[in-house]
């Protein structure tokens, strides 16, 4: 690369550019053909022609028939998720509720003791803010 073609060299130009060509020109074309089958529906409608009703006929049920499928398939695997965990805690051994007794306790006595770690720091900030408090309504 000779130095007048590194000189002329912009990157916020070829950003530019290349913004141009991979992003605006497609996403315009996409509008312009959208724009052009919506005119070309209306144009067909207006027609009013026993072909445009059964298209639009199919079209709607080929729209509606993959919706109602998918709720199908996704309200039955709720009900599914639902039946397993409803059969499954009830098999729940003697053993992991013991395990779960001693997790409920070893949290509790972690919280406390936390809970008494933090206390004497909480209170000097609470004492130091209400102090600070009356000093700066004095003024």
């Amino acid at each position: 690369m000779n130095s007048q073609a590194s000189r002329n060299f912009s990157p916020k130009r070829a950003h530019r550019r290349d913004m141009l060509l991979q992003v605006w020109l497609p996403f315009g074309l996409g509008l312009l053909a959208i724009a052009a089958v919506a005119v070309l529906v209306v144009l067909a409608a207006l027609r009013s022609s026993p072909v445009v009703s059964q298209a639009s006929s199919v079209s709607v049920i080929l729209m509606v028939v993959p919706v109602i499928i998918m709720g199908i398939f996704s309200f039955s695997l709720i009900v599914l998720t639902i039946y397993l965990a409803a059969k499954l805690t009830g098999k729940i051994s003697p053993a992991a509720r013991a395990v779960h007794g001693f997790l409920a306790v070893l949290e509790h006595r972690t919280d406390r003791i936390a809970n008494g770690a933090a206390a004497p720091f909480i209170k000097i900030r609470s004492i130091l803010a209400a102090a600070g408090s009356l000093v700066h309504r004095k003024r």
